[in-house]
This record gives structure tokens, C-alpha cells and sequence, in this order.
């Protein structure tokens, strides 16, 4: 199966030397596969997401985020039990998914209805979707609110800026 998309769970005080967890999608399998990237050895695969395209680890490590494009959901990984914690409901075609730096909100980007969905990290659930004004939007959303942040909210908390686009 083609590989889609990778995320890297490091360990604690890396040498700059790629450690830890490698996590890979397998779009075309129906399934995400958890690499050592020390033995580089299977450590896990999780079936029973369909067609997952983007994955994400969030900051601290704790959980992967998964999109399924076809299902209209993100999934929840527990990267140190390897379980399937659960899934959101996004809208449609969920195409990247990014958890904030603070880790309390995952960002969803729905290319098959140009939204974004902002989802509540510790109860798993949507808060929030913003149509987008603009047209097209962007299918990928990266670093949020750090210092190469590509996506950032105003103060009042209503608008969301993206490098290439405006959303309400």
C-alpha cells in the first residue's frame, strides 16, 4: 500500500537522531502502522480506520491523530497502548489534522466542504466548524500558533488566519 503520510513520536532528550515511534499510513491497507525507528522493526498495526491519509502526533507525544477522509472522521491513537482511543466526526473529507502546541485543540481541515473543524482534544469532540469565506481551502494545516505557525486564531477567538486564506 502507498504511503501517505508519517508522523514521528521522539523520545525524551534526543540527540537530533531519529528515535522513538515512527507512524505510517496506510491509505490503500486500512490501517496505520507504529515503526521502531531504532530496529526498525513493526511494533504495532491498527486496522479499523478506512482509507487514513494524514497523521499527526501531538505535542507531548501522548496520542496520534488520524484522518479518514472517506469516513468523515478522526481517529485517536493512545501511543503508549497502541489502542484506538476513539473518533470525531469532522464534516466532510477531513484532510490533515494538527493538535494546538498547548495540546488542548486539534484542528481539522475538510477539504469536501472547505471547513475547519475545531475539536476539544480531552473530550473528543467538535467544538466548533468555520465555513471558509474565501473559496478553496487550503487542504493541509501545519504548526499552529508557534513561532512557524501557518494557521493562527485573533483574540476575539471568531477568525482564523492561514497563510493562504481567510476563514470565519
Amino acid at each position: 500500500p502507498p504511503i501517505l503520510s508519517v508522523a514521528l513520536v521522539r523520545e525524551p532528550g534526543g540527540s537530533g537522531v531519529v528515535t522513538g515511534t515512527i507512524w505510517v499510513a496506510n491509505e490503500a491497507g486500512d490501517s496505520v502502522t507504529a515503526i521502531d525507528a531504532d530496529t526498525h522493526a513493526v511494533v504495532t498495526v491498527v486496522r479499523g480506520i478506512r482509507a487514513p491519509h494524514n497523521v499527526q502526533a501531538s505535542p507531548d507525544g501522548a496520542t496520534i491523530w488520524v484522518t479518514s477522509p472517506s469516513s468523515g472522521l478522526v481517529a485517536v491513537i493512545d501511543a503508549r497502548t497502541l489502542a484506538l482511543r476513539g473518533a470525531v466526526r469532522t464534516g466532510a473529507g477531513p484532510a490533515h489534522v494538527v493538535v494546538t502546541a498547548d495540546g488542548e485543540t486539534a484542528l481539522v481541515t475538510n477539504a469536501g466542504e472547505d471547513s475547519l473543524a475545531i475539536v476539544d482534544v480531552e473530550s473528543k469532540k467538535e467544538s466548533e466548524r468555520l465555513a471558509n469565506e474565501r473559496g478553496a481551502f487550503p487542504e493541509w494545516a501545519r504548526s499552529i500558533w508557534g513561532p512557524d505557525a501557518t494557521c493562527a486564531r485573533d483574540a476575539n477567538g471568531d477568525r482564523v488566519y492561514t497563510e493562504e486564506q481567510l476563514i470565519r
